[in-house]
């Protein structure tokens, strides 16, 4: 790193203040959200929603002490879940509560499985919630979880609040909402409505939906001027260098899923806090489970598939000694050059190498302790081909689909450490394997 990046300074002071916080109160936590201020954790049979006292919200409704004040008042009613509110060393302030064990109705939509779901039981919950006098603003599918017995609970109740029963029944379960003079079907209905199509072609739908909602995320939003950077890298003060290269980074990524829609299926990729699209995981949450997984300290790294170059700028924040970057776009080699140049490092290289079209295990030659392969566009190459090439280095963490084949796979090949680290996306996971220890 050679720029003194106020960028790369906030960040890696940010992430020692919540190492420290963790490993002192909630040693071997898993994450499940990631955020500057505020981030959810698993610990145990409890969930912990956490806090920073500068990322609390002005707005007390926006607070989590508004939050458990929600949750108290539906305990028994509708959940149990044992909420507690708490406040640690007068810097943090935190929730917890019983982590709700099953699966969440996103992911039986995009596994064909929704006629799992009961519409009547989760209209009786939505109505005794509403009766409570609770508005539940995070009614989304992958906030709706049903357990083994059929039960169905909700999370997230962030930004939610109180008001009478009438207005909550009508925001809650209306049939119709009406916005910016259209009308539109109400919250509940759709739900019930993407339940009711429970095709086998329903994946494919959602996909599509997430090529087009690609397509427009990425046009900068006017409110925020080129001289600002985006949610979840802010810095304080700003720093104008990294919003620059962030600027140009989002016009080649533009440019990139403009050309080919296969981009945009590398969401949790591009996203970080809340910066991007929406995808199973944000990019900080998918790197803290491999970088509290996998040393990287003094290490060399190979990312076949690099896309804007997260791997590239946060490996080298945690101790990497350089990192080659490929991909077969030169939009997203030119992305991944300024999300570099925006923490400060300027000695990372970028190559472009036609995965389709080459050989792949013949023609790149680069010694490295680690090799990356994240992207979705990936499973373009012949697995067989793509193993070899893997194959040729130490430590692999990969993107994959169907973890027992390729388990079986890298064991064969001599890979004595295998582990799967996060489910990235819907159907697909990181894996880390190497050859070196058990």
């Amino acid at each position: 790193m050679n720029r003194n990046s106020l960028l790369a300074e906030n960040y890696m002071r940010q992430e020692v203040r919540w190492d420290s916080l963790i490993e002192k109160y909630y040693c071997n936590s898993e994450i499940l959200r990631w955020g500057t201020n505020h981030r959810v954790y698993k610990n145990n049979s409890r969930v912990i929603k956490i806090e920073w006292k500068e990322g609390i919200n002005a707005d007390k409704k926006l607070r989590l002490e508004y939050e458990y004040e929600i949750l108290k008042s539906i305990e028994g009613k509708v959940f149990i879940l044992n909420p507690d509110y708490k406040c640690i060393d007068g810097d943090w302030h935190v929730i917890e509560m019983d982590f709700l064990d099953g699966e969440s109705l996103e992911d039986l939509i995009l596994q064909g499985k929704a006629s799992k779901v009961s519409i009547y039981t989760l209209f009786k919950k939505l109505f005794l919630i509403s009766c409570a006098g609770v508005f539940y603003k995070q009614f989304r599918a992958r906030h709706i979880f049903q357990s083994a017995n059929g039960d169905i609970g909700f999370v997230d109740f962030g930004h939610s609040s109180f008001t009478s029963p009438l207005i909550a029944l009508y925001k809650n379960i209306s049939l119709f909402s009406i916005n910016n003079w259209s009308i539109k079907a109400g919250r509940f209905i759709s739900i019930a409505i993407e339940i009711l199509r429970n095709r086998k072609d329903i994946t494919l739908s959602i996909e599509k939906f997430r090529h087009e909602k690609a397509m427009t995320s990425y046009a900068r939003k006017s409110l925020r001027p080129k001289s600002a950077l985006p949610e979840g890298l802010n810095t304080n003060p700003g720093d104008r260098v990294a919003a620059n290269h962030i600027s140009k980074l989002e016009d080649s990524l533009i440019k990139a899923i403009h050309e080919n829609k296969k981009t945009a299926l590398d969401t949790f990729q591009y996203q970080l806090c809340g910066y991007g699209m929406t995808g199973y995981r944000d990019w900080g949450c998918v790197w803290d489970f491999i970088r509290r997984n996998i040393d990287f300290s003094k290490k060399r790294i190979l990312d076949l598939g690099c896309g804007i170059g997260a791997v590239a700028a946060f490996s080298r924040l945690e101790g990497s000694k350089h990192v080659l970057s490929i991909d077969n776009d030169k939009h997203l080699l030119s992305a991944a050059k300024n999300y570099s140049l925006a923490f400060g490092i300027n000695d990372n290289t970028y190559q472009y190498f036609d995965w389709i079209k080459e050989n792949i295990k013949s023609e790149l030659h680069y010694k490295a302790d680690i090799v990356t392969a994240l992207s979705f566009r990936l499973e373009e190459i012949q697995e067989d081909g793509l193993i070899e090439f893997l194959t040729q280095y130490p430590e692999i963490i990969w993107q994959i689909n169907n973890i027992k084949t390729v388990e079986n796979r890298l064991r064969d090949k001599g890979y004595k450490y295998f582990k799967v680290l996060t489910r990235s996306q819907s159907n697909r996971y990181i894996i880390y394997a190497n050859n070196i220890h058990d």
